[in-house]
């Protein structure tokens, strides 16, 4: 424990800190509490349980800015490295004491230079004298328009070339014209001379092949040709032609097809046995609108002998085999 805090920790107490076997045991002067790991938790106890902030500002100083004389209360690191109040102070300072030929930067000051597109004299930092130098930046536009496009550009690869639908003379990059044996005007010059030649948009050979559907024969590219036995017009013929050939027995995910699980006679039995009860429930009496308040559901039919004991679903939708259950007492029956 340093010096300064144990004073601190006398002047606050009734007489000198106990000394305990752990020299560097915390201990609060007020209430003597002593299982505090940092003095940091000391002082926090000692500010929010006692509401005194005496150890926390005691290792504080006074600390005066520079610019404008105010003071506060700074820690002594923070009172050593620091010259200002706030960021406001620092730029006013610098602003005095920076300028002109004080800054480090000094180089001479601004020099009068005219712009180089409307003649009109401003003054420029040296270091932003260039050899061309402009007063806004619309006359830099105006100069670089009128002296720095086209031909005149220091990017420029431009070709002449011509249309090959309209015969209008062209420019175009350099890479352009070597990358594509045909340039256009636009989109429409390009629509126009492929119509006329699309032989020339689709060089590769063309086979001939018959819709599977309609029998129709339509040209396609080799690769389509091998890629699928089957072929169609569009695709409303490959719709009809799957929903013919490939559904039922003859899809690929056949699996013998759906067979009710209660049999081709349970919906009329099933109808049956509600009506024989009255549309109620055999056990509670519940009707089937209460059913449908109460429980979300209308009322089920239950088996009282289950159908896999039976050799077909149809026997076992016999009238006596049935009947008519609420959702609640039908989850009765199965537990």
């Amino acid at each position: 424990m340093n010096d300064r805090r144990q004073m601190r920790l006398n002047e606050l107490g009734d007489g000198p800190a106990e000394q305990t076997e752990d020299s560097d045991t915390i201990v609060c002067p007020t209430c003597g509490k002593n299982d505090f790991d940092t003095e940091h938790g000391l002082k926090i106890h000692h500010t929010t349980v006692h509401g005194d902030r005496s150890l926390t500002l005691e290792e504080r100083v006074e600390f005066e800015c520079e610019r404008c004389g105010s003071t506060k209360q700074l820690t002594p690191d923070e009172a050593e490295r620091r010259r200002f109040c706030s960021h406001e102070c620092k730029g006013e300072w610098q602003s005095e004491a920076y300028s002109g030929e004080d800054g480090p930067m000094w180089n001479g000051g601004k020099v009068t230079v005219p712009c180089s597109y409307c003649g009109t004299t401003v003054e420029r930092t040296p270091s932003q004298v260039n050899e061309i130098t402009f007063c806004s930046n619309s006359c830099e536009a105006d100069w670089k328009s009128e002296n720095r496009s086209g031909e005149d550009h220091p990017n420029y690869s431009q070709v002449s070339t011509e249309c090959a639908w309209c015969d209008t003379d062209l420019f175009r990059p350099r890479w352009r014209v070597k990358k594509f044996e045909h340039q256009f005007c636009d989109k429409d010059c390009k629509g126009a001379y492929y119509s006329a030649n699309p032989s020339e948009l689709h060089e590769k050979d063309r086979v001939t092949v018959t819709c599977s559907w309609c029998g129709d024969e339509k040209e396609v590219i080799p690769a389509q040709s091998t890629r699928s036995e089957h072929h169609f017009c569009d695709r409303e013929c490959k719709g009809e032609w799957w929903s013919t050939n490939v559904s039922g027995e003859s899809h690929p995910n056949w699996k013998g097809g759906f067979e009710p699980y209660y049999g081709p006679n349970w919906s009329r039995k099933r109808r049956e046995t509600r009506e024989r009860d009255g549309c109620e429930c055999f056990l509670c009496g519940v009707t089937d609108g209460a059913s449908r308040l109460i429980h979300g559901r209308e009322l089920s039919v239950h088996h009282l002998t289950r159908i896999n004991d039976f050799e077909s679903p149809a026997e076992a939708n016999d009238l006596g085999n049935l009947l008519t259950l609420c959702t609640y007492c039908h989850q009765r029956v199965f537990d």
